[in-house]
């Protein structure tokens, strides 16, 4: 469950000087299951609405709770979160961190220190649920930027830990780089079928309305 209690931000209070509030008194609240579209033009707080339900960023007032934990809390609650939620950046260099593409999905299972079968397990469960078997041996640095895209859509321990996951995707951007509408909404119907309760599965950032309509 998802919740946002009249959050007030500014880059203002952050650096940014006279910058108008990016998002003011925004409520809203998102049920276990659900898959949301979030829809504005250019400018209009997607983005920073997307980093404040990861935690990235925290609220001048009012308050953002991930499945009951307060994203300003800190300390342990901040973990979790992260854990829990996956972001996807316009640039996922920023995201990947081993040299091919299997390294990189097995990154999160080895650091859980988990048994070595079970760390295959998890790793093929993965590169299914990606459509990236193919490019399992691949450098990630031979991959294109939609296929970088996929990589990363394995963080926020998406198949890692057995734990359910957001996936916040701007879907203009991600279409411009080879990965489409259909495919964000396909992988959150796999997470479904799988029974995974928790969070909300997808939630699609875009300023295309027939975005929404492939997605529905």
């Amino acid at each position: 469950m998802l919740e946002v209690n009249n959050v007030t931000f500014s880059y203002s209070a952050h650096g940014e000087q006279d910058a108008p509030p990016a998002l003011r008194d925004v409520q809203l609240h998102i049920d276990v299951g659900e898959t949301v579209a979030i829809i504005g033009h250019n400018g209009s707080g997607k983005s920073t609405l997307a980093k404040l339900l990861a935690a990235i960023l925290k609220p001048d007032s009012g308050s953002v709770l991930v499945d009951g934990l307060r994203t300003n809390a800190g300390g342990e609650d901040i973990w979790t979160i992260r854990q829990h939620v996956g972001i996807v950046f316009q640039n996922p260099d920023d995201q990947l961190v081993a040299n091919t593409v299997i390294d990189d999905i097995a990154f999160g299972p080895e650091n859980l220190g988990l048994p070595r079968f079970e760390i295959e397990e998890r790793i093929q469960e993965a590169m299914a649920l990606l459509d990236l078997q193919e490019f399992a041996q691949m450098a990630v640095s031979e991959l294109s930027v939609g296929q970088k895209q996929r990589v990363a859509m394995h963080e926020g321990r998406l198949l890692m830990d057995g734990t359910p996951t957001d996936i916040f995707a701007r879907a203009d951007e991600l279409r411009e780089v080879g990965l489409d509408v259909p495919m964000i909404t396909s992988l959150g119907k796999r997470l479904r079928t799988k029974g995974w309760a928790g969070l909300p599965e997808v939630i699609l950032s875009t300023d295309q309305l027939k975005d929404t309509l492939h997605a529905s």
